[in-house]
């Protein structure tokens, strides 16, 4: 398996993306039931916040494989002596896992993102790969994690067809909040939350350029498409970053293997 490097207080892959898909896959015939957690800055600070939401810090440790989607959690990576190799964007990932499901002959099901919209990603990843398999596409409604019902209705949806890798379209924190309170529940042998990605997928959200995305100001192209829902993430909560990497850098690098 990949070498882990300790940062935030995850232990991230310290990994290419081939190389964590070829975990991924090793570990989903090997019968195993993981949880993959792809990190950017958002993230990285709900987790570290003085008062921040505990079980979601509970789900982020829970996670099997940990991975920077995010050219700024690479830098400070680095800045701090404990060097990551490059960044692993969840999108990138999710399309990769989705042809080594269909070159391997395992199931995929997408969970979450508005009606209609992970139904144009499966048009859009099986015309690429032809031999992929779908269990299944769920849109729960808004507020479904508050009705019980709505909740079971969820996770029997998640179920369908025993896919062996579900992904996650709910948004950081309700994605790894739900997955970590039913995954006891979930017959998936991979799980994964993947953000904003089926938007992306799907046409409904311009991905950055390449040259803006190694720049590590994917942030900005995001927040001119979407200022009103995410100016605050941008402009307010994620200034906190350089304050956690400082305290990261007076830490002494420390290397575990995994």
């Amino acid at each position: 398996m990949n070498q882990r490097v300790s940062l935030f207080g995850l232990p991230f892959v310290a990994g290419v993306r081939h190389g964590v898909v070829e975990e991924v896959l090793a570990r989903v015939r090997a019968g195993q039931h993981i949880f993959v957690l792809t990190v950017n800055v958002d993230i990285v600070v709900k987790f570290l916040q003085d008062a921040g939401d505990e079980h979601f810090q509970m789900a982020c440790r829970g996670a099997d494989l940990v991975v920077a989607d995010g050219m700024p959690i690479v830098w400070a990576s680095r800045l701090v002596g404990k060097p990551l190799p490059s960044r692993v964007a969840g999108v990138d990932l999710l399309v990769d896992l989705c042809e080594a499901a269909a070159e391997h002959d395992l199931s995929v099901s997408f969970l979450g993102a508005p009606p209609g919209v992970a139904e144009r990603v499966v048009a859009r990843l099986t015309t690429q790969f032809p031999r992929l398999r779908v269990a299944g596409v769920y849109a729960p409604p808004l507020g479904f994690e508050t009705v019980s019902s709505e909740m079971s209705k969820a996770v029997e949806a998640a179920n369908k067809g025993e896919p062996d890798l579900l992904f996650v379209a709910l948004g950081t924190p309700k994605a790894e909040n739900w997955v970590h309170l039913v995954r006891p529940q979930l017959q998936a042998r991979a799980v994964m939350g993947v953000g904003g990605a089926l938007d992306m997928l799907a046409g409904r959200v311009l991905r950055a350029p390449r040259w803006i995305q190694n720049a590590g100001v994917e942030w900005a192209w995001r927040l001119w498409q979407e200022p009103a829902r995410l100016w605050r993430r941008y402009l307010v909560d994620d200034i906190k970053f350089p304050v956690y990497v400082w305290r990261e850098w007076r830490q002494p690098p420390r290397r575990d293997n995994a």
